[in-house]
């Protein structure tokens, strides 16, 4: 059994049960640049700007 909290990092409990997200960034041609893994319960939108205000590589 595990401990309570343990996967409090990119698992997070909805009505679905324990879920997480991708989150990708991509450029014009649709190809990945940058990814993000949250928590199943926190919304979309928090992840936009700091994938779009990610350094350059």
């Amino acid at each position: 059994m595990r401990k309570r909290g343990a996967w409090s990092q990119t698992i997070g409990r909805s009505r679905g049960g324990f879920t997480s997200k991708i989150h990708c960034l991509a450029d014009d041609r649709g190809r990945p640049v940058a990814f993000a893994l949250t928590p199943g319960n926190v919304a979309d939108i928090t992840m936009a700007l700091p994938l779009l205000c990610r350094p350059s590589v």
